[in-house]
This record gives C-alpha cells, structure tokens and sequence, in this order.
C-alpha cells in the first residue's frame, strides 16, 4: 500500500513539477518576444527618422503643418 502511493505521489510530483517549469518557461519566453518587439519597433523608428533627417527634411515641418502645437524646439541626439 505505502509502495503504491509513493508511487502515486512521485508520479504527480513529476506531472505538476513540469508543468510549473513549462510555465515559468512560456512566461519568461514571452517577456523575451515583448521586448524584443518593442525595441525592433524603436530601431525601425529611428532609422525611419534618421532617413528624413538626412534628407535635409525638418520634422518640425510635419508637426507645423498638421497643427500639433507642442513639440521640442530643438531635437538632439546625445552622445552615446
């Protein structure tokens, strides 16, 4: 009877343990693909940005005409 429930009771331990690790897993991965997203959407901004400054286009420009009334007077990039 004890040999049978030990059984029983490694058997679930085995079961839940790897599924807890399965989760932890997918939730770790899933921060990783996040991240991952939004600074891919950072650099594609900037090299977006980037193309237009070195067209000798203003950016000032667009927010003029398309009346946004708040924006920096001067935009700079600091030295990395």
């Amino acid at each position: 009877m004890k040999k049978g429930m030990a059984a029983v009771s490694g058997i679930l331990g085995f079961v839940f343990g790897g599924i807890s690790a399965a989760r932890l897993t997918s939730k770790s991965t899933d921060k990783w693909k996040t991240m991952s997203d939004k600074h891919l959407a950072l650099m594609l901004l900037f090299n977006q940005w980037m193309i237009v400054k070195q067209s000798g286009r203003d950016i000032k420009e667009y927010f003029c005409k398309n009346n946004y009334l708040n924006f920096p007077s001067e935009i700079t990039i600091p030295n990395a």
